[in-house]
């Protein structure tokens, strides 16, 4: 077979797809980890021997992040690192020979960055800001109160703190926009605060909405921003009807209902049965097959064995069923709570044993009474005998009992032994004496 080179040319093809067939079960077994979105939150305050970067390491949540690194890099000096403690606070002192080489610029003023690089659990953060020569440096903070509206509730507050080292800074302009809408001012009063009212409905935005606090500074003080978050989620309503299918010890619950928004049905929701037992706290959600997927309409259906709602244990349970949103735009919900009674495990139940054992003793009784005669004393002719006489009833007397006849004849065998010498004494007469009735029987 003459060589053409076709089989060399096509190893590195062979190759690659031999190894992405070996290597594909290998990919498929990684598990898929999610991790938390975190922020920095970082002020800059005077100290006497210079400055000193304080802030805090925050989830999105607002739950702090604990005994992590946070890098901080000062324009034009070596990186330091500070360790967040457990309310997820760290501080790094810049002392003012760190700032003496940027005194010979044209531009007293250094750029700082806070850096987290992340962990297993929470997702990598940077922040940055101007540390000034010529002005002192401000700080401000940023509260939401709630966190989390819907457009139908009541508007939430943001207040602005404008700080710069321990004193507070009035009388000055403060810029706040939420997401991509509009920018609103306010000025703050002597305490240094503004407040300020977003109204859910008026922001026609939905989900998770950045706001972001400014002020631009004066001729004393630096600039200084700070953001949060705030979730604008549409309010749900969760309808819910149980019908049971079968009978109480072997059919089963069938729950179904609607999940709706101010638009109509939501689609595509997750809806799961919450229960809980009288006796028995925290709920469960571990029923097989009480989980559903509302369809194109809102609308959802599953049922559930009676005996494992109960968990095999007759009583009354409460169950509700709860929307859990994971689109980031709907507010969970829950709905209207239903008594339901649940059976005991499968089988004969106990009581019937009680009652076959308390039968058994029963018949027992009557026929040892019967054998006994004891019965008859509560006959209804013995009774009325005795209502109508005064007589006491006596029972039946018991009925003779017969001696069965003996079949052979009873032997009784004597032997006289002379006292003196202890040898037999023969020929000697031996008379047998009945005690009952004195008859004497020779032998």
């Amino acid at each position: 077979m003459p060589y053409d080179g076709v089989v060399f040319k096509s190893a590195p093809v062979l190759f690659c797809v031999a190894l992405v067939v070996l290597t594909a079960p290998l990919a498929s077994a990684i598990p898929l980890q999610v991790r938390a979105r975190t922020q920095i939150v970082a002020h800059v305050d005077e100290t006497p021997d210079g400055v000193a970067l304080t802030g805090r390491l925050l989830r999105d949540d607002e739950e702090p992040v604990g005994d992590v690194v946070v890098r901080v890099r000062l324009e034009g000096a070596p990186a330091r690192e500070a360790k967040t403690g457990a309310d997820g606070e760290f501080s790094i002192a810049i002392a003012t020979a760190a700032l003496a080489p940027r005194s010979k610029d044209l531009d007293p003023s250094l750029v700082w960055r806070a850096e987290f690089d992340g962990d297993a659990n929470c997702g990598p953060v940077s922040i940055s800001g101007v540390l000034e020569g010529a002005r002192s440096p401000s700080s401000i903070r940023l509260e939401l109160t709630p966190r989390t509206v819907t457009l139908d509730s009541d508007p939430a507050k943001a207040v602005v703190s404008v700080r710069s080292g321990k004193g507070t800074v009035g009388s000055v302009p403060v810029f706040l926009r939420v997401g991509d809408g509009a920018e609103l001012v306010g000025a703050t009063d002597a305490d240094g605060d503004v407040a300020f009212l977003l109204h859910p409905g008026a922001l026609n935005q939905q989900g998770r909405l950045e706001v972001s606090a400014r002020w631009p500074g004066d001729h004393r003080f630096s600039p200084a921003q700070a953001t949060r978050d705030l979730r604008v989620l549409q309010s749900t309503r969760l309808t819910l009807r149980v019908a049971r299918e079968g009978s109480l010890e072997s059919g089963r619950y069938r729950f179904s209902g609607r999940l709706g928004d101010h638009r109509g049905g939501v689609p595509g929701g997750t809806v799961a049965l919450r229960h809980e037992r009288e006796d028995q706290a925290p709920p469960r959600v571990d029923v097989p097959g009480a989980v559903a997927l509302t369809d194109a309409r809102g609308h959802f259906v599953f049922a559930v064995p009676t005996q494992e709602l109960g968990q095999r244990e007759p009583g009354v349970v409460e169950a509700t069923v709860v929307y859990l949103p994971g689109d980031g735009l709907h507010a969970p919900t829950t709905s209207a709570s239903t008594r339901l009674p649940v059976p005991g495990p499968p089988g004969v139940p106990a009581r019937l044993y009680v009652a076959v054992a308390m039968l058994a003793m029963a018949i027992l009784v009557l026929l040892e009474l019967l054998r006994s005669g004891a019965i008859w004393r509560w006959s209804p002719r013995a009774l009325w005998r005795r209502f109508s006489t005064g007589q006491p009833v006596r029972g039946r007397s018991p009925a003779p009992e017969k001696r069965r006849p003996l079949r052979r004849p009873d032997w009784i065998s004597a032997r006289v032994i002379d006292a003196r010498t202890g040898l037999d004494v023969p020929g000697a007469v031996a008379t047998l004496t009945r005690l009952s009735d004195g008859h004497e029987e020779p032998a």
